[in-house]
């Protein structure tokens, strides 16, 4: 079957059940061991930082993927600095988990929480090797504004290579046009299926190279989420649909087709192609 391409709709469905796996998860397996397991951790190996890295997350969801990707990159001996868009009384749930976990391995955790903040450590994105997008991830459905904007703006002006996690930050997975602002990544590993702006123009060609992460939330789960239905339509898909002819089978054995051309002027796009020889 064609790996489905998911559309966040109605309150963004995959959130949901993406953090309720992550909760199993997390009762299942110790910290440090889903640090080492993230897999952001092996998506841009041609360009793993030998310098310092930098991390950028939000308080929500997908800025606990964040400072669970600064954890696995400190293991790795890469220098790690990592920044909040926001304040550190505001991270909740398994992000929180994760934060603390940075904490007591000794990683200071910068909060930006306006403008001034950022401007003021603005300087050190020139001294990394790679940064690492965790600020938004499934669930944004407005343009970025103010302090968040510039942030994004800055990034994109540095030249460093960057890796997001899920969608670029500013894309909307409700939306093939970009509806702002947003990262321009060199890769984006996005979670459990890819999302419509990471494939379709014109939003694709902020999202960079793409790779697909199993976080293991079972088919089942994503084929029930609710929206309309986006399959990618491969050689080997379209093989399966062909009935194997027979010698002696005609054209007619095989249905007809009726092709509806445009406007009056365009009938000759009605013509069946053929590959030119």
């Amino acid at each position: 079957m064609n790996p489905p391409f998911l559309r966040v709709l109605r309150g963004g469905e995959l959130d949901d059940h993406a953090s309720a796996d992550r909760r199993a998860d997390a009762r299942s397996r110790p910290a440090d061991d889903r640090g080492r397991r993230h897999p952001i951790a092996g998506a841009d190996g041609k360009r793993r930082p030998s310098g310092g890295g930098r991390a950028r997350s939000d308080s929500g969801n997908n800025g606990g993927d964040g400072f669970v990707v600064a954890r696995t990159l400190l293991q790795r001996g890469v220098d790690v600095s990592v920044f909040l868009i926001g304040q550190v009384s505001d991270v909740r749930g398994d992000a929180r988990v994760n934060l603390d976990i940075l904490g007591r391995l000794g990683v200071t955790v910068v909060e930006i929480a306006d403008g001034q903040a950022w401007e003021l450590h603005l300087s050190e994105i020139r001294d990394c090797n790679l940064i690492v997008d965790a600020i938004f991830g499934t669930g944004l459905n407005a343009p970025v504004r103010g302090m968040i904007e510039s942030v994004i703006t800055d990034v994109n002006a540095s030249g460093i290579p960057v890796v997001s996690i899920d969608l670029p930050s500013g894309l909307s997975a409700d939306s093939c046009d970009p509806i702002g602002e947003s990262i321009e990544a060199g890769t984006t590993v996005t979670l459990a299926a890819p999302k419509l702006p990471l494939v379709l123009p014109p939003a694709e060609n902020r999202a960079g190279d793409i790779v697909i992460a199993d976080i293991g939330i079972p088919a089942d789960v994503i084929d029930a989420l609710d929206g309309p239905r986006v399959e990618l339509l491969t050689r080997s898909g379209i093989r399966e649909l062909i009935t194997p002819r027979t010698p002696d089978s005609h054209k007619g054995d095989y249905g007809h087709v009726l092709l509806v051309a445009g406007s009056r002027g365009k009938t000759r796009l009605s013509r069946p192609w053929r590959p030119s020889t």
